[in-house]
């Protein structure tokens, strides 16, 4: 008897504790699972994670890099992204959410025909499911197709939007009025803009390693877990997790500052 009451206080305890803390505005700590790399089949152009099974979870955000092709930086820059690395070398943890990848550079994917960007970007909170950013049909540029999301190879671009890079046209001229409302991410497939006195932003890095004129990159992503607390009501991010690398070849564009439909 005297083992259960022991017990039976400690629960008391911890609960007393809990109320206390959450009265008192202090967080109670609450942890999201991260995504899990989903490893495809070889020459497939494509990045994938599986959703974990945390009923906290409510979708996915999602950054991306762009490399120079073999760009040596990519084997470092992933192993910042991998917790043995911090556990290896007695470090801190990896921080949760966007803090690491807006460190190394990374951006934040939009989606062409909106103009904001809203948490959480992929909105899948079922665990299990495999959720696949595709780029084989988008190289080379010129002739390529938009990336496409599958959630369980169900095509999800009608609903989440097409995935674009994080840079907006520097100047679209009178001819598109309208495109500040609708089109304001470029294009993962063209309007790559780097031979002007005016350089896109996510590929100015790539630029400042590889020299004046890249012909192939390798675009690298991660994605984090997003959600809600139940007890504090504020958001929520899971450490980053590295999804791997695309190419993307053929960079020419004659035209890397109009927006287009195509």
């Amino acid at each position: 008897m005297k083992s259960n009451n022991k017990y039976l206080t400690k629960f008391f305890f911890y609960a007393f504790l809990t109320l206390i803390l959450s009265g008192c505005g202090l967080p109670v700590y609450e942890a999201l699972d991260p995504p899990t790399v989903a490893f495809l089949s070889s020459g497939v152009n494509s990045v994938a994670f599986t959703s974990d099974d945390d009923e906290l979870i409510d979708g996915y955000v999602i950054y991306y890099k762009v490399y120079y092709a073999d760009d040596t930086l990519i084997r470092t820059e992933e192993k910042q992204f991998d917790p043995t690395t911090y556990e290896n070398n007695d470090l801190d943890e990896i921080p949760s959410g966007k803090t690491l990848p807006e460190k190394l550079g990374f951006y934040k994917i939009g989606f062409r025909s909106r103009t904001n960007r809203t948490d959480p970007q992929i909105p899948v909170s079922v665990g299990g499911s495999t959720v696949i950013i595709d780029f084989t049909n988008s190289s080379p540029q010129i002739f390529g197709s938009d990336p496409t999301i599958y959630v369980d190879n169900t095509d999800m671009n009608p609903d989440f939007g097409i995935p674009a890079r994080s840079v907006v046209y520097s100047d679209a001229g009178s001819a598109f009025p309208n495109y500040v409302n609708d089109h304001t991410f470029k294009r993962f497939v063209r309007n790559y803009e780097y031979g002007s006195s005016y350089k896109d932003a996510d590929i100015s890095q790539a630029l400042s390693r590889g020299g004046s004129d890249i012909a192939t990159i390798d675009i690298a992503f991660v994605a984090y877990s997003y959600g809600i607390s139940n007890t504090t009501l504020e958001p929520l991010s899971s450490i980053p997790v590295y999804l791997g690398t695309v190419r993307q070849t053929s960079m020419s564009d004659n035209n890397p500052n109009t927006p287009d439909n195509g």
